[in-house]
């Protein structure tokens, strides 16, 4: 069983706009390019689109599809078009067209569908085969696992670099993902309102490992979560039986340096002739409830070296003085 690393994305609505940064680490290879493009019927109402190139390609090209409008796309690395045209009609089954476009040396295959339907493709000589089948579904079910990129021969050990969150300009999210390499096989499939990618043989940094919480953004994107199926992952490699249920009991915060922390630190200094120390310790802290609403905040206490325990006690003179201790502060923050 190959390890594979999965990021889970988890969406509300709208559409997902995916970016996967391919890093390549070999030389830059021999340009390709597309000389012809035919399509033809088969059984069971399937479509094949057979696209010829100058050299036969060593693997199937990275795809994926969009559900509004239909269609499905290929990103043909180092190939260029020499079909003279960048449109073709055709009306085949759920097939209405095709449009190819060069950028740098990098050429974009879309086919334009008049509804969602899966697909496989082949490698054929010096041919790509594309078959639309022909029974395809409003919209992918959930589970179902689309082969954005297929892993390399003689595939080796790979690793994800970093992962990256950008606002598109319409609003899309956009998870960019920086791989070790171009041989990476990449797997994408929906589950409710979560779509998993599943990067096969691949390794996930500690670094990474993590949920990363990008609410803030203003996009269909929530959370990228790494932690938890790595997790899960070990369970299954070891085929542990199990029931795991994931929840946050208390979201992270993080309240950079500014007026209200100036203002505190220099309110206990007054107070203790001491410069107090910032920590992000101290565990779960109710100040996750305000700092969802955008303000700043800073916990400043008594000494709570008995906190939850039978003896819980706290000196009064220390009250006294924490109370000096706040009205100073607000006077820092109000003068």
């Amino acid at each position: 069983m190959k390890p594979t690393t999965n990021l889970i994305m988890s969406i509300l609505h709208g559409t997902l706009g995916l970016l996967l940064a391919l890093a390549s680490v070999a030389a830059h290879a021999q340009a390709n390019s597309i000389e012809s493009i035919n399509v033809s019927p088969a059984t069971g109402g399937k479509v094949v689109v057979k696209v010829t190139l100058k050299q036969a390609p060593a693997s199937p090209p990275a795809g994926f599809t969009v559900n509004n409008p239909p269609r499905i796309a290929f990103d043909f690395p180092n190939t260029t078009s020499a079909l003279g045209r960048s449109t073709q009609e055709v009306s085949e089954g759920e097939l209405r067209s095709i449009n190819v476009v060069q950028a740098g040396d990098r050429t974009r295959l879309v086919l334009n569908l008049s509804r969602s339907t899966a697909y496989d493709t082949q490698i054929d000589g010096r041919a790509l085969l594309i078959t639309l089948q022909g029974a395809a579904a409003a919209e992918s079910p959930s589970g179902a696992t689309t082969h954005f990129a297929e892993a390399k021969p003689a595939d080796s050990r790979h690793a994800l670099r970093d992962v990256d969150f950008r606002r598109g300009d319409t609003g899309e999210g956009r998870v960019v993902i920086d791989l070790s390499d171009n041989a990476v096989g990449i797997d994408l499939r929906l589950q409710g309102k979560t779509i998993v990618i599943d990067f096969i043989n691949t390794a996930l940094p500690k670094n990474l490992q993590r949920r990363l919480d990008v609410t803030d953004f203003g996009t269909p994107v929530q959370t990228i979560d790494g932690l938890k199926v790595i997790v899960e992952g070990i369970l299954k490699k070891h085929g542990v039986r199990y029931t795991l249920e994931w929840y946050v009991s208390g979201e992270p915060f993080y309240t950079p340096p500014g007026a209200l922390s100036a203002g505190v630190a220099r309110a206990i200094e007054a107070e203790t002739g001491a410069r107090p120390k910032f920590s992000t310790g101290g565990g779960t802290s109710d100040g996750r409830f305000i700092a969802t609403l955008g303000s700043q905040v800073v916990e400043c206490g008594v000494i709570n070296a008995t906190i939850h325990k039978v003896n819980e006690s706290v000196n009064v003179a220390d009250i006294d003085r924490l109370h000096r201790i706040y009205l100073n502060a607000l006077k820092e923050m109000l003068a």
